[in-house]
């Protein structure tokens, strides 16, 4: 196969030589890319804008010895609003982080990328805090990290209602509140909320929540996406 046509969204870009760019893009065919895109850096280049971060597009990319080419690249969805809106665009970064981070290469995972254009959707439209949220819990459980929400991955035994618990990111879910256990304590609320967010977004923004659980909840989520992708989440920072 010398060339081959997908969709692609823009995670990241960095430059390359004196007028090209290195774009990492995820791909709905064939999972993460990294793609060299000629001229780029050019402001006449027919992908200047193409190559802006989180754009949407339909590309077509010729195989290369050492890297593969992009050679035709046309915007389905700019996500303009992200670029022009910076509480949006850390909502963006924050998502992009725990893709390019928790994903190999080439991997094909169409489901992840329907995720992935679904919540930047959601971010290019609304810019709602909790989409990162279900982003990074959905995400991780389609890669096979799902957390264990309903018993006790010390004891094995099924959760109580009022029960005394942690959430340990090491151990994958919640356990007993015991000195020898690691982890932070986490409410009833909030357990329920994580075990919501398997839902449709649909359903998931609908959701009310008081300040302290939905805090709480994204203490929680992003504890455990750091460690499964075995890195700090900067845009976490920002």
């Amino acid at each position: 196969m010398r060339n081959y046509k997908t969709e692609a969204i823009v995670l990241r870009r960095d430059k390359f030589g004196e007028k090209d760019r290195l774009i990492t893009t995820f791909t709905r065919s064939f999972g993460k890319k990294t793609l060299l895109a000629k001229g780029a850096r050019r402001p006449e280049s027919r992908f200047a804008s193409a190559t802006n971060l989180f754009s949407r597009l339909d590309i077509v990319v010729a195989k290369g010895r050492s890297i593969d080419i992009l050679t035709e690249a046309n915007i389905i969805n700019s996500h303009s609003a992200i670029s022009n809106d910076l509480q949006k665009a850390k909502l963006a970064y924050w998502i992009g982080e725990v893709v390019t981070n928790s994903t190999h290469d080439e991997e094909p995972l169409p489901t992840l990328y329907e995720l992935l254009v679904n919540s930047l959707n959601v971010i290019d439209k609304k810019g709602e805090r909790r989409i990162v949220d279900f982003f990074a819990f959905n995400c991780l459980s389609i890669l096979g990290y799902k957390p264990e929400l309903n018993k006790s991955v010390y004891s094995q035994d099924p959760l109580c209602e009022n029960g005394d618990y942690l959430f340990s990111p090491l151990l994958g879910g919640i356990t007993e509140n015991h000195p020898q256990n690691e982890g932070r304590a986490i409410s009833a609320e909030t357990i329920k909320a994580m075990r919501f967010l398997q839902n449709p977004w649909e359903k998931v923004e609908k959701l009310r929540l008081c300040q302290r659980v939905e805090k709480e909840l994204h203490l929680h989520v992003c504890a455990f996406t750091e460690t499964v992708i075995e890195k700090a989440i900067k845009s976490e920072k920002l």
